[in-house]
């Protein structure tokens, strides 16, 4: 399994946390540095699907000062978890110096490192994830804070529901820098209560959380990533594509189409910048007309030609890339007069 992070893939199979036998138990979990503990069993399903979020976990703590994450499988080693007092699985503690503290709250990654941060004072990194696999306590912090929320409600013991998931990762792939989306996915089987709580019947069952709107929107659509990304621009605002960029109408103001054209058909007169300045949200439309009477027409085309490679090179920050795909477009509002 792959999970996409920071535009790269870290693979699930790539342990990052310490695998605990009798051997090595007391070396490695009873030091002088805080371990977190993890006590499973392979053939057990509910200590099983722990295992993605345990994975998330290790991931956050990974190279940080002051904390190491770890696992025992209690199905390998049963008569050792046994001694230690574990009976049933999945059962997680934290041994520091000053004891033993067992957890007892949601088996989320966020609610885990939430916990292990207060006890131990370890900052976690933070892991942006594309597609976010929230529990019920995070899902409503999101819904609160962020200005939509697309949720895909899902069996993952159904087929449909699988093929449908590529479609919302390449959904949330293309919404990952924009803080006003959050794309999830949450598994029923998993988080059994969002059945009930969200009265859901059919899976997959897609709604969309709006601040804009008093309740959630049913998405009841095609179930293809062009038709999601389409559905949620309509009702958030934005203006993705598939690639993550903006569309080519963002940033330009239809309203002012005709002082552009006029500026470059009729001549390059000061006039037409103090109109331009008089409507609210075209400095770059006046600084373009500033570098053109300058430089001449062959800046637009120049300028839009260095700008297109940049953001073709896949250096750029995500505000970066909003930015300058923003005056692309301002700058092919200008272009599209210049051969007339």
């Amino acid at each position: 399994m792959f999970f996409l992070i920071a535009g790269s893939f870290v693979s699930a199979g790539d342990i990052l946390y310490k695998s605990l036998n009798p051997n090595n138990f007391e070396h490695e979990a009873l030091g002088p540095i805080p371990t977190l503990v993890r006590y499973f069993s392979s053939h057990r399903a509910n200590s099983l699907a722990l295992d993605e979020q345990w994975d998330f976990l290790s991931m956050m703590f990974d190279g940080v000062e002051g904390i190491k994450v770890a696992a025992v499988n209690c199905g390998k080693f049963h008569s050792f978890c046994y001694k230690m007092g574990v009976s049933m699985t999945p059962q997680i503690r934290l041994y520091n110096q000053s004891g033993v503290s067992i957890y007892d709250g949601g088996m989320s990654h966020e609610s885990l490192a939430r916990w292990t941060t207060g006890l131990t004072g370890a900052r976690p990194k933070e892991l942006p994830f594309a597609l976010r696999k929230p529990n019920g306590r995070v899902f409503k912090e999101l819904i609160n804070k962020t200005h939509c929320v697309f949720a895909m409600f899902y069996n993952p013991s159904s087929k449909g529901d699988s093929g449908f998931l590529e479609a919302m990762r390449k959904v949330a792939d293309a919404f990952r820098y924009d803080d006003r989306v959050e794309i999830c996915a949450i598994d029923t089987d998993l988080y059994k209560f969002f059945n009930w709580d969200y009265d859901l019947t059919f899976m997959p069952d897609c709604r969309l959380w709006c601040k804009d709107e008093t309740d959630p929107i049913k998405y009841e659509g095609h179930k293809t990533a062009d038709d999601l990304i389409d559905f949620i621009n309509d009702y958030c605002g934005t203006m993705r594509g598939l690639n993550g960029r903006l569309h080519a109408e963002a940033g330009v103001i239809d309203e002012v189409s005709q002082i552009v054209e006029d500026f470059i058909t009729k001549g390059r007169r000061p006039q037409y910048i103090s109109d331009m300045e008089q409507v609210e949200g075209t400095k770059y439309y006046v600084t373009v007309m500033k570098e053109v009477i300058e430089k001449g027409e062959s800046f637009i085309t120049e300028e839009r030609e260095r700008l297109n490679k940049l953001l073709d090179s896949n250096q750029l920050s995500p505000d970066k890339i909003d930015e300058f795909q923003i005056r692309v477009n301002i700058l092919s509002v200008f272009a599209q007069y210049l051969d007339e």
